[in-house]
């Protein structure tokens, strides 16, 4: 057991899974997954809250309307976390090669929770996104990158288990 130099496979992995979970962080928590103008008004809609300004006056509400996106959206920081909490062990204790396993397992897991999460809002906001003035915006953009971010962090991970 001692320091072991990680392949740069493995650090490349671990900066695309930590990216990856500060994004999904910020996709989930912040109103900004999708807008649209109505009735002389803006709306901006976030996984919590759906916001909107009328006639200059600013109200935000609860939206209660996409539960099992905010439950995607949660386990996927879970496996994100999970991923990132393995990069400790597989630096430190090389004699411990479970986390070179479990590693790529919680990034996938966390990228196809993440693509569940914007699949499904998708569909829900389908009828909406017909019309010309809504839009998908920086949340919804946040949480596609962190899931190809996963994706990329797992193959990372398996090509410097492979090597290293």
């Amino acid at each position: 057991m001692g320091f072991v130099m990680p392949h740069v496979a493995v650090l490349a992995a671990a900066g695309c899974a930590f990216i990856a979970l500060i994004l999904q962080i910020v996709g989930v928590a912040a109103v900004g997954w999708a807008s649209d103008q109505l009735y002389g008004g803006s709306s901006q809609d976030g996984l919590w809250k759906i916001c909107g300004m009328v006639q200059g006056i600013s109200l935000c509400t609860d939206w209660p309307a996409v539960p099992s996106v905010r439950a995607f959206g949660i386990l996927g920081i879970l496996a994100m976390a999970a991923c990132v909490a393995c990069i400790i062990p597989i630096t430190f204790m090389s004699d411990k090669q479970i986390f070179g396993l479990l590693a790529p397992g919680a990034a996938i897991a966390g990228g196809l929770c993440a693509l569940i999460e914007f699949s499904v809002y998708a569909s829900e906001t389908a009828d909406r996104a017909e019309s010309s003035t809504y839009s998908y915006e920086y949340c919804f953009a946040l949480t596609i990158v962190a899931c190809a971010l996963c994706v990329i962090a797992a193959v990372l991970f398996m090509i410097g288990r492979r090597r290293g």
